[in-house]
């Protein structure tokens, strides 16, 4: 294991968006459009250009970039307050981040 706790925040964070993206995926393939990472994107790119290949790709990118974000803070949060209730302040920087960027 890594003594380097940045980078192992870092994917713990991605591999959360990843599991979020896994069931984002699953409800695009029912036909729904507006899914995080076209949200994502829609930053970046014109609304026509969303729901097109590079506009998925940028969206996934940008995603993956708030969720090593997140992750970081998480592991901050956890370092500076010890271990104790680790879920909860998962579940609240997770509210936090919905609150902020969907809010």
């Amino acid at each position: 294991m890594s003594k380097d706790k940045f980078t192992l925040c870092v994917i713990a964070g991605i591999i959360g968006i990843a599991f979020r993206d896994t069931y984002d995926l699953g409800l695009k393939l029912i036909p729904l459009k507006n899914v995080i990472w076209n949200v994502a994107s829609s930053l970046f790119v014109s609304p026509s250009e969303v729901h097109t290949f590079m506009g998925t790709i940028l969206g996934l990118l940008a995603d993956m970039v708030i969720g090593a974000t997140l992750g970081v803070l998480i592991g901050l949060l956890i370092k500076l307050t010890g271990p104790k209730n680790y879920v909860l302040k998962g579940i609240g920087i997770g509210l936090l981040d919905w609150l902020f960027l969907w809010g």
